[in-house]
């Protein structure tokens, strides 16, 4: 496959749906996070974009719409902005588990899998329910694809490096949960034993 070079944002998204295998074989000799960023900047803007639009639409039908337009506006705004620095993040995470299970070449190449790979989640996760399932395949067979393609690793322990850190978030917001109902119920047998 041709270097990188040359694939342009349109291209590498028409991939990402059409030939995942090929946008990863295509990306795998960029050198640098400028083209993987920026990438993803843009994707995740028309995401954003389109997912405001949306949001204005179905709000213009409440009577407090102009309250409601700014918020949109702004949070669209803040969130695209937090989507760009969590990008970097959520790629170090998955990076210690792909270090874990084997992968060895590096951060940027799973960086560039998780921009790549969330593709699909970015273009059509605006959408309701087509959204649950472009999330789905984004998590369940494109990141696993690539960390395939550009760590070479097995697709079962690529699907293990996405898996595991969301089991380990369910487990947490679970106890989370559990001890934070445990703290509240002796409070709310208290106050209905007095009634």
């Amino acid at each position: 496959m041709a270097a990188a070079k040359g694939v342009g944002i349109l291209q590498k998204a028409k991939l990402s749906i059409t030939s995942p295998s090929k946008v990863f074989a295509s990306v795998k000799a960029e050198r640098n996070f400028k083209e993987p960023f920026v990438y993803y900047a843009v994707v995740s803007l028309i995401y954003t974009l389109l997912a405001a639009v949306l949001s204005l639409i179905l709000m213009s039908q409440i009577p407090q719409y102009s309250a409601l337009l700014n918020f949109v506006l702004v949070g669209s705004v803040i969130s695209w902005i937090i989507g760009l620095i969590t990008v970097f993040i959520t790629a170090a995470i998955s990076h210690a588990f792909v270090y874990l299970l084997g992968g060895k070449a590096g951060y940027l190449q799973t960086f560039k899998s998780y921009v790549y790979g969330m593709t699909p989640a970015l273009l059509l996760g605006w959408i309701p329910y087509v959204n649950i399932s472009a999330a789905l395949y984004s998590l369940l067979y494109m990141l696993p694809k690539g960390l395939t393609i550009l760590q070479n690793m097995s697709f079962g322990r690529a699907l293990a490096v996405v898996l595991i850190p969301i089991a380990v978030i369910a487990v947490l917001v679970i106890a989370f949960s559990v001890a934070f109902i445990s703290y509240l119920l002796p409070g709310v047998t208290a106050a209905s034993s007095l009634a």
